[in-house]
């Protein structure tokens, strides 16, 4: 077994963080003090909460002018909601561009720990 799929072995399924939409990240993060809090979910709990806060409102935003660009935001949100889905799944650190570096600077995860696969962060 190499290091990376026991390194993956002992990540926790992340797609429940994007599963559940925001109430998995919103309980995980506000219920468990952050000293006990897993590193990896919580870069993937805010990391879904970025990515609600920008593509919720397509959902609810009808501008007849902006139909066409609104659409294409939404199956945008849509895809990358389901990557996010697909790479939790396999306990990967997956960055959504733009949202992947702030969600890791909000969780306080260094990439060096990410990269030793360290969830104490």
């Amino acid at each position: 077994m190499t290091d990376s799929t026991q390194t993956a072995e002992l990540l926790p399924d992340a797609s429940v963080c994007y599963g559940l939409g925001v109430l998995f990240p919103l309980c995980y993060l506000t219920a468990i003090a952050r000293v006990r809090q897993n590193g990896f979910l919580r870069f993937h709990s805010f990391q879904c909460l970025l990515l609600f806060v920008i593509w919720v409102p397509s959902f609810f935003v009808r501008i007849h002018s902006a139909a066409v660009l609104l659409d294409l935001w939404f199956g945008a949100g849509l895809a990358a909601w389901i990557a996010c889905v697909i790479q939790g799944k396999k306990r990967k650190w997956f960055q959504l561009p733009g949202l992947g570096p702030l969600a890791m600077r909000l969780a306080g995860t260094s990439t060096l720990a990410r990269l030793e696969g360290d969830q104490s962060v």
